[in-house]
Formats: structure tokens, sequence, C-alpha cells
């Protein structure tokens, strides 16, 4: 009726679309020219494009693994409770790696040697690692995993493992085979990280 105020029925909202990544071939990587602004569902900007500036780009990479590692380290802290990350990591780096010395771990995890021996104790005090002195050093210790400290982490690894997938899976089958391509360069990263002097 003219004049009336109209019903709430009788309105019907415009749909608003927001594209993602997967909707557009400009968001997949391709041309983003003319595309200014576009969010995915999370508000993140989809079409941020190569700055050419070197800094600005390792400014993005520096703040985009810290997000990550953040996230990953409170699920870390949630799976294994009553564990501090470096706990977790030290662990994870006696499992691997050991036996393997003490001052050798606390190089590797990038500690000071005291702090090392402190959270060897408190690891050694859970029985998830052992200390033995060294066959060809008795002043050195080497650090193994105990059985219970292989069970355990290979527990936490998989509910770590389990989040990580999860979150992949969301991601667009471009970007998840691009993670994987990074790998190498990542892992060369944390090596070449690992052994420079700060």
């Amino acid at each position: 009726m003219v004049g009336s105020t109209p019903q709430a029925s009788d309105t019907v909202p415009t749909p608003v679309v927001i594209p993602t990544r997967g909707d557009t071939g400009a968001l997949d990587g391709g041309d983003t020219q003319g595309v200014e602004g576009v969010r995915d569902v999370r508000g993140v900007d989809c079409t941020k494009a190569p700055t050419g500036d070197p800094l600005e780009e390792v400014a993005r990479l520096r703040t985009a693994l810290v997000r990550v590692v953040r996230r990953l380290q409170s699920v870390d802290v949630a799976a294994g409770a009553g564990f501090t990350p470096t706990e977790l990591s030290l662990l994870g780096a006696v499992v691997r790696r050991g036996p393997v010395r003490s001052s050798d771990l606390a190089a590797c995890e990038g500690l000071h040697p005291t702090m090392a021996s402190r959270l060897v104790a408190r690891l050694a005090e859970r029985g998830l690692v052992c200390r033995d002195p060294a066959a060809c050093d008795g002043r050195s210790t080497l650090v193994s995993a105990t059985a219970e400290g292989h069970e355990r982490f290979a527990q936490l690894r998989a509910q770590r493992a389990a989040s990580l997938a999860a979150a992949l899976q969301r991601l667009p089958l471009g970007e998840r085979r691009a993670l994987e391509a990074a790998l190498p360069a990542l892992e060369a990263l944390g090596d070449e990280l690992a052994s420079s002097s700060w």
C-alpha cells in the first residue's frame, strides 16, 4: 500500500557476497588489477601483492611466522597441559636426537646451558628423560628419552599435527601446495637462524 511502512516480511535484504581466495582467479594468484580491498571470510586482505621492497617483504614474512608460531604454541600448551613450550620443544629434541650431550642440546634449542640443565632436570623428574655420563668423557652428560618420554611425545605430536592438519585443510589446494614447496626453504632458514650470531 502506497505510503505504508514496509514490514520486515516485505523486504528482502540484498545478500552480501564476500569473495574468498577460491572464488576468483584474482585471489588465486591471477591478475589482481582492479580488485581492491577484497577480503576473505576472516577479514584478511587476499589481494595484497608483493611490494618489491625487500625490507617490507621480510617484515611480512616475520609477521606471518610469528603469528603461526604463537598459535601453534598455544595449541601445544593446550595439548600438553603442564608443559611449557620450551619444555615441549626440548623433549622433542631429545626424542629426535638422543642420546645427546647437554651442551649440544642447549645449542640446538638456543638455550643457555644452565637453563637447559634445569629443564632437563624437570623432564627427568617426570620420568620422561634420563641422564647418563658420556662414555668417552665423564664430565659430559648424555640425555636420552625414556620409553614413557617417547610415548608421551608421540601423543603430543599426534594432537598437534591434527590441529595443524585441520587448519591446512581449510586452505585452498594451491596454498597448501605452496606451503609444501616452501618447506625446504623454511627448514634452511631455521638452520641459518640457529647458527647465526646475534
